[in-house]
């Protein structure tokens, strides 16, 4: 391991990540002086060990914790038959992309997930619950490793925590996912945001460092490689490590194929067959099984699949449907799901259809592990991806003088007896510029009321790469900024810094008469953020 790359590694004495996924989620740690070696938790469900459990949330009827996880489903499979009554607990599975947000569109606390009864709860709550068990968990298996080796016990205090989002996340969800690991007792100053494509790639990158040994070819430093994750595509630069385009994800994710499954079985067997397989109580155990070990087929393929085909067991429970459903309870066992495919559009039709022609297709060791492991390694080097691409343009409300020659009449209005346009959107950076992680853009305001006692800009993102004004389509109010000014009899300048390229943004003023810096308060979860009076703001 190069010097350099020591020298980049975390400053805690572990990196932890949170692979929060919308099927299956899981997490995984290395120390700071081994930072390459990273250990996957494994999760044991009867006899089945997967690196990722079930992301599956069973609250109590008091929506306290019960359990996550494949221990979720199995108790909520179970409330009926030891006497319980499943519709009045809280079970949740497959509600991490309600966080999907529109351009238009806004995150908050208010925000709710729907559970399998059709029950809601705040949102933040849920996503709380789940990060706060894998955090716990994480700390007691690493202690239980610790025991026979030191007397040190590893606490929150010790770790950097890296959690992945998608790509396709706007910057509500991002803060709200903050806001949630922050309520499960992470420090926000111990808290990275990794996207899930970045991580991938930046598994890719290193992970010839996890075996010293591995005799692999190395690739070309000028190649250009697309990663292909569960969720997410992104394109990147070996080279410079930039990323050629926005990262970037849509609906070709692991969550789609199970999607896509789920219709081709609705095609050979019928709604019916499907609605009562999933709804009915007495196929639960069934139910989850089954799809756990589709889950479990999807991983193994990758990469140690011999042949072409993948044989995927249904349960009996299915074919005892299917018989009840379709009147064939005279036939042998195996009959009936025969008969159903015969009669489907699929009979004879199904077959393999080779992709990437001409490509070289590179499938890491565990790639299912990618992204988890990948983010354990931005944790350590978080400058592993030197630039990124700005996915919109951001800028703040102004009023500065008008001007008839570019700006538009029903704009103008008069304050302290000056002509002012308002609503002009000040861009700070447009979509598509590069950006390094700690870039600051800065500018030098003055108030124009020195009555004010604080001064407040709304900041805004906009999916046009030249905005005019702040009220234009594709424009989105991220939230506002608030710097107290206290006692004053004079103009005051202010210079705000907006620091970009890491998965947040932050804001920080300095108060050019007094001396004071501030970091500013950038809610971006506010219920309802009103039109903030920008006319104390004026470019100096």
């Amino acid at each position: 391991m190069s010097e350099e790359i020591k020298q980049k590694s975390s400053y805690k004495l572990l990196v932890a990540a949170i692979d929060f996924g919308t099927t299956y989620s899981g997490y995984a740690y290395s120390f700071k002086d081994n930072w390459a070696k990273v250990v996957a938790n494994k999760w044991a469900s009867g006899n089945l060990m997967s690196h990722k459990a079930p992301t599956a949330l069973l609250l109590n009827p008091d929506q306290s914790f019960n359990s996550f996880g494949y221990e979720a489903e199995k108790n909520y499979s179970e409330l009926d038959e030891y006497g319980g009554k499943c519709e009045d607990y809280y079970f949740f599975h497959r509600f991490k992309m309600i966080l999907k947000t529109e351009l238009e569109k806004r995150v908050n606390r208010k925000t709710k997930c729907m559970e399998e009864n059709k029950k809601e709860l705040d949102a933040i709550v849920v996503f709380t619950h789940c990060i706060r068990y894998l955090k716990d968990h994480l700390l007691e298996e690493i202690n239980k490793t610790l025991v026979t080796k030191s007397e040190t016990k590893i606490e929150v205090k010790d770790i950097t925590f890296v959690i992945t989002v998608p790509a396709i996340w706007d910057d509500t969800a991002k803060m709200f996912m903050r806001k949630a690991a922050e309520a499960a007792e992470i420090p926000s100053d111990q808290l990275l945001l990794a996207l899930e494509p970045e991580a991938a790639s930046i598994y890719c990158q290193y992970m010839h460092l996890e075996n010293p040994d591995n005799t692999k070819k190395k690739e070309s430093i000028n190649s250009k490689y697309m990663v292909l994750d569960i969720g997410d595509t992104k394109i990147i630069q070996k080279l410079v490590k930039i990323g050629l385009i926005p990262a970037t994800g849509g609906a070709w994710g692991g969550t789609c194929v199970d999607k896509a499954f789920h219709k081709f079985l609705e095609n050979i067997l019928g709604d019916e067959v499907m609605e009562k397989f999933s709804s009915d109580i007495d196929y639960k155990d069934d139910y989850f099984t089954f799809w756990q070990g589709f889950e479990t087929k999807k991983s193994n393929k990758i990469g140690t699949a011999v042949s072409d085909n993948v044989h995927i067991r249904l349960p009996l429970g299915l074919e005892d449907i299917v018989k009840e459903v379709f009147n064939y309870k005279h036939m042998k066992r195996g009959e009936p799901i025969k008969r159903c495919i015969e009669k489907s559009i699929y009979n004879g039709k199904i077959e393999y259809k080779e992709k990437f022609r001409g490509k070289r297709l590179v499938i890491p060791e565990q790639a299912d592990l990618a992204v988890l492991k990948g983010a354990v390694y931005f944790g350590h080097i978080p400058d592993a991806i030197s630039k990124r691409v700005a996915r919109y343009t951001y800028g703040i409300q102004t009023w500065p003088k008008f001007d008839q020659s570019k700006h538009d009449l029903k704009k103008k209005e008069m304050v302290s007896g000056e002509e002012r346009c308002r609503d002009v959107f000040l861009k700070f950076i447009s979509k598509g510029d590069h950006i390094e992680p700690g870039m600051r853009k800065s500018y030098i305001f003055k108030s124009l009321q020195n009555e004010k006692r604080k001064l407040e800009c709304g900041v805004f993102i906009s999916n046009s790469e030249d905005p005019t004004y702040i009220d234009e389509k594709g424009c989105c109010k991220l939230g506002t900024l608030e710097i107290p000014m206290g006692d004053r009899s004079e103009t005051t300048e202010i210079e705000e810094s907006i620091i970009f390229g890491e998965t947040e943004i932050r804001v920080k003023a300095c108060n050019f008469t007094t001396g004071e810096r501030y970091e500013v308060k950038f809610d971006l979860l506010a219920e309802d953020i009103d039109m903030p009076d920008s006319r104390t703001w004026s470019v100096h």
